[in-house]
């Protein structure tokens, strides 16, 4: 637990108590972040973006535009960081930096010294002077000694070993769904716990099924029974849930004073044929 000091202003020891009540909330959510490869250089790094996001709109001018000194003298950091911040939440396209063993995992798709003559990384032997994993982990993991890069990376299924070897391995895209699937629940929670806090400016996002269904349809019967269900269903799925919408239109009818949201739910099925 943050151990409260009691030295400082009263001030000061009441913003440390209320940070330490926050702790254990902070705790697990760092374990929810880990678990999804988000590591704490990354997450701090958009949380100074996000500090001068949000102290942006506590800072506007009847103009518009964002008063740059009140933003540094709330969130503590200078006019230059400032700036160099705004900058970069302009700049959708600017590339996120990375830390920790994604830091590894770049160096292994870009350093020459670990890709294959066709571009693409190799298996590397765990140990060795040149061309190892060893080698790979000291040259971008800092200080973190190659082991504890390696269990990580073993951890996050991005690295499979055997026989004396490491394979860089990408993550599937069930993987790469369901994580983002679980970065969209938690993050849709957050926003109801804000919005009942009072701010209701707090977005939750939209959180969509996604799934996948391989059929071998090259028998043009199937093909043509394939086609035909996925008309039938989607027709059906958009048939019942209009009638479910109309039917509770009309038992809240009374209710006309409540602000009216809409939602569109279009389903467009294209059918695509190889080339014969």
């Amino acid at each position: 637990m943050l151990r409260v000091k009691r030295q400082g202003s009263p001030t000061t020891t009441r913003k440390i108590v209320q940070l330490a009540a926050f702790q254990p909330a902070l705790v697990h959510l760092a374990l929810f972040l880990l678990d999804q490869g988000i590591t704490a250089g990354e997450l701090q790094s958009a949380i100074s973006e996000i500090f001068v996001l949000a102290a942006g709109t506590r800072a506007r001018m009847k103009n518009g535009r964002v008063n740059q000194s009140r933003v540094a003298a709330m969130t503590g950091f200078t006019r230059t960081e400032v700036r160099r911040l705004v900058g970069i939440i302009r700049d959708c396209s600017a590339s996120a930096e990375v830390f920790g063993a994604r830091k590894v995992l770049a160096g292994w798709s870009s350093d020459p010294e670990f890709l294959a003559k066709n571009g693409k990384p190799k298996r590397l032997p765990l140990r060795g002077a040149i061309g190892s994993f060893s080698r790979l982990a000291k040259k971008y993991s800092a200080d973190v000694p190659p082991r504890a890069t390696l269990d990580e990376l073993r951890r996050l299924k991005t690295v499979v070993v055997s026989n004396g070897f490491a394979s860089k391995q990408d993550s599937t895209e069930a993987d790469a769904r369901r994580r983002s699937q679980n970065i969209s629940r938690a993050a849709a929670q957050m926003a109801n716990i804000f919005q009942a806090m009072g701010y209701p400016d707090a977005q939750s996002p939209t959180i969509l099924f996604s799934g996948d269904a391989m059929l071998n349809t090259s028998d043009k019967s199937m093909n043509r029974i394939v086609k035909r269900r996925v008309e039938q269903n989607a027709r059906a799925f958009l048939s019942g849930l209009e009638s479910a919408a109309s039917a509770f239109a009309k038992k809240k009818a009374s209710n006309s004073s409540r602000k009216e949201n809409r939602i569109l739910v279009r389903v467009s099925i294209t059918h695509l044929s190889p080339e014969q």
